[in-house]
């Protein structure tokens, strides 16, 4: 008869936090934040992300960033409301979920929030927050194979659904670029005291590109030893691999400007 007691009162308990949840949840105007899916259309226009130079890419980058860290603390202020004492006090660390209004679940363990799946199928897990309720980190899955990492409190990696995987150092630049069929680009950033980047070296299976602070292309080395210089976006010296060295003038005809062969050292 204990036993019956003890199970019939878990169940009320069960019963009552649900319906704090709920009515939490519509106490903060929650209106289904994640419904859309995170990252919505999104992080698809990577071919063109390595192409530094190009002022667009660059500016995809950076709205790209500044989408996963807008995202990242949708999570953060989601999980952080439901995480509130009067949806996850209980008797016991007894798994549970509630349904949201608008059909996200919420599931619980060991009070506390273990996973968030949305209507579209989005999927959010392994969360964690630290002490002050800040997102520490989680694994964002999208029905379409797109995942983002977020790992140390900052966007650790993203794969798209086409198979491409982007990952981040911590200052949030990108650090490689590898697509689904295993080739890799890797990017390192030489910059002053105070975070200035003032050289970007991107390198793959072709050779290594090098970029001023403009992220104006300066040098490219190929794997097979020609080099090509630039200055101010046109060819200023091109080294060939028979060491023969082919010198240019930028020049402006008719309103254009381009680079002309001046001189031919062979040595």
């Amino acid at each position: 008869m204990a036993n019956g007691k003890k199970k019939n009162s878990k169940l009320i308990k069960i019963t009552a936090v649900t319906v704090a949840a709920v009515f939490l949840w519509n106490q903060i105007v929650w209106a289904g934040d994640l419904a859309p899916g995170l990252c919505s259309g999104q992080l698809t226009d990577y071919e063109t992300i390595s192409e530094i130079g190009n002022p667009y890419a660059v500016d995809v980058r950076q709205n790209q960033m500044n989408e996963l860290m807008s995202k990242k603390q949708e999570i953060e202020d989601f999980v952080y409301k439901a995480s509130q004492p009067e949806i996850i006090e209980s008797t016991d660390d007894t798994p549970f979920d509630i349904e949201l209004p608008d059909g996200t679940e919420v599931f619980y363990s060991e009070g506390k929030v273990d996973k968030i799946v949305e209507t579209d199928g989005t999927k959010t897990d392994e969360i964690e927050l630290d002490a002050n309720g800040n997102l520490v980190n989680c694994n964002i899955l999208h029905p379409d194979g797109k995942e983002i990492i977020i790992r140390n409190g900052r966007v650790d990696s993203v794969k798209t659904s086409e198979g491409k995987t982007v990952k981040y150092d911590e200052a949030g630049r990108v650090k490689s670029i590898e697509s689904a069929s295993d080739e890799i680009e890797t990017f390192k950033y030489l910059a002053y005291a105070d975070e200035e980047i003032f050289e970007t070296m991107a390198t793959d299976n072709s050779g290594r590109r090098y970029y001023d602070g403009q992220n104006n292309l300066t040098r490219i080395e190929y794997t097979t030893g020609k080099i090509v210089d630039y200055d101010g976006g046109f060819v200023k010296e091109i080294r060939d691999e028979t060491d023969v060295v082919y010198r240019y003038e930028t020049v402006e005809i008719a309103g254009e400007k381009k680079s002309e062969l001046r001189e031919i050292e062979d040595r």
